[in-house]
């Protein structure tokens, strides 16, 4: 092995090395919802909006720690988890970000729901369930990238039909160094309901 070689598998080892002991520690964060942009002037009428039903297969956590070591490389580590309810997060940004496209916005509870969908037929009833939010890493040689995944199933109760569509995002943020620090996995996170948001809001402007 070439001195070169060598002085390079030293560098690796060492940065992995830095980071072992914060692997196997759970990391918790706390999420917030970033606008898209401002209030638009349109007016699209009234819309009844309930919050999301957790549907997630994992209710303990948000995302996982990977161990970047060379022995146990790629395993599970160590947990993401929220004090949050994040069907709160979602169900929040949603029906702000319907608010902004220019719909009067509704919230009620279930018992409601049921209610206006035997009454107002003509008024969009929005209704759904969250599936996953999960941030994981996937380690490169010098960089990490965590990738977020949000993904969703609204249900909009219109003239009589029902309308059901689910809703995937998922987006990275980069890292270097090994690190898997819990401000990626927040700002992964972010990022991916930005991308769900725009998806969402795309489809409510054309609904009627």
């Amino acid at each position: 092995m070439g001195y070169r070689s060598f002085l390079c598998g030293v560098l690796i080892l060492s940065i992995f090395s830095m980071c072992t002991g914060c692997q196997f520690v759970d990391r918790k964060i706390q999420l917030e919802y970033l606008p898209l942009g401002a209030k638009e002037s349109n007016s699209l009428g009234d819309l009844y909006f309930s919050k999301l039903i957790d549907a997630r297969a994992d209710k303990g956590r948000i995302g996982v720690v990977k161990n970047a070591s060379l022995l146990g490389h790629g395993m599970d580590s160590a947990d993401v988890q929220t004090d949050q309810d994040v069907t709160i997060w979602i169900s929040k940004a949603i029906s702000s970000e319907l608010a902004n496209i220019g719909y009067t916005v509704t919230i009620a509870d279930a018992n409601k729901i049921d209610i206006v969908n035997d009454n107002l037929t003509s008024i969009p009833v929005v209704s759904g369930v969250v599936n996953k939010v999960f941030a994981e890493p996937i380690i490169g040689i010098f960089n990490v990238d965590m990738t977020g995944n949000i993904q969703i199933t609204l249900e909009v109760y219109l003239n009589g039909k029902v309308r059901k569509k689910t809703y995937t995002a998922s987006e990275k943020v980069t890292t270097y160094g090994g690190t898997f620090a819990a401000s990626s996995y927040k700002d992964s996170l972010e990022k991916t309901l930005q991308s769900l948001l725009i998806q969402i809001k795309n489809d409510f402007k054309n609904m009627r």
